[in-house]
């Protein structure tokens, strides 16, 4: 039984450790949240959130032209790196538009009064990264058993047996020799998409859904869900429930914790931390896995 398996008994245990200290120190309760300080209004946000989502799809579609091929325009490139390049490409002009949402937003934000709701400043640049890791120990369990039983419920319905590795850029990783290419494709996963990504919805998104006057707690919901939709393309075949309802509550956290911590850097680290647990973690399994020599 699945629901017996050892991890999963102490994910529980720990799931509902979590569950008291955040009841206790009242962390769900937006009175103590600071609010984030946004410049730009719904409309100008709602742009942000489609440009930095467009962005990934221009890169990759730049360094495809790029690619040198082999009989026509039409074929495909040739190059042995194509993928990685691919995805160099789209951080590369993703992160160039969050330069350019970053540029502005320092240009307009001394003329702010203050966010959606903004209570008092930011936290300080330590203060926020403890908080990051701290609130991912308190999410990470509840992220492992919502996903669990997720899976569960999807097998139950399927008759299916989950994969091991539920996404496919870890599958990919993970069976990739050990290279300079593997070097470059690990920090994309664990420092620069976390960053566009809380750019795009802690920051852009969010806050457009406040503006819009959506209290902060329906606003970090609508926008998790989102979040976690927008993954569904890159979820291994089987594992689309437990990704779906894991990558919700993973939102939920980071959009707590950007309410809680003034800004996205909190979010960032939380979220630049879960993917490194999991590349850790989906390595260690594979190499588990593999037969004895």
């Amino acid at each position: 039984m699945p629901f017996l398996e050892p991890w999963l008994v102490v994910h529980v245990v720990l799931a509902v450790a979590s569950v008291a200290i955040v009841l206790r120190r009242r962390l769900w309760d937006p009175k103590g949240w600071r609010g984030v300080a946004w410049p730009f209004d719904a409309a100008e946000s709602v742009v942000m959130v489609l440009g930095l989502m467009i962005a990934p799809a221009i890169g990759m579609g730049l360094v495809d032209a790029a690619l040198p091929r082999a009989t026509d325009a039409a074929a495909a490139p040739t190059h042995p790196h194509a993928d990685e390049l691919r995805i160099v490409g789209a951080f590369a002009v993703q992160l160039l538009a969050v330069g350019i949402v970053w540029a502005w937003r320092a240009r307009r934000r001394g003329a702010a009064a203050g966010g959606a709701g903004a209570t008092s400043q930011r936290l300080a640049t330590l203060p926020a990264v403890i908080m990051g890791v701290v609130g991912l120990v308190l999410a990470w369990p509840l992220v492992q058993v919502l996903g669990a039983v997720a899976a569960a419920v999807q097998q139950l319905l399927t008759e299916s047996m989950p994969p091991a590795i539920g996404h496919d850029t870890l599958e990919q990783m993970i069976s990739a020799p050990f290279d300079g290419w593997l070097v470059l494709s690990g920090f994309l996963a664990i420092v620069l998409a976390p960053l566009a990504e809380e750019c795009a919805w802690r920051g852009a998104c969010q806050q457009a859904i406040r503006k819009l006057g959506v209290p902060a707690s329906g606003a970090l919901c609508i926008t998790a869900a989102f979040f976690s939709l927008t993954h569904l393309p890159v979820l291994a075949s089987g594992a689309e429930a437990s990704g779906l309802v894991g990558l919700l509550a993973l939102g939920v956290a980071l959009g707590v914790l950007a309410e809680r911590s003034g800004g996205i850097l909190a979010p960032f680290v939380a979220h630049a931390l879960f993917n490194a647990a999991n590349l850790a973690l989906a390595y260690v399994q594979a190499q588990l896995a593999m037969p004895a020599s």
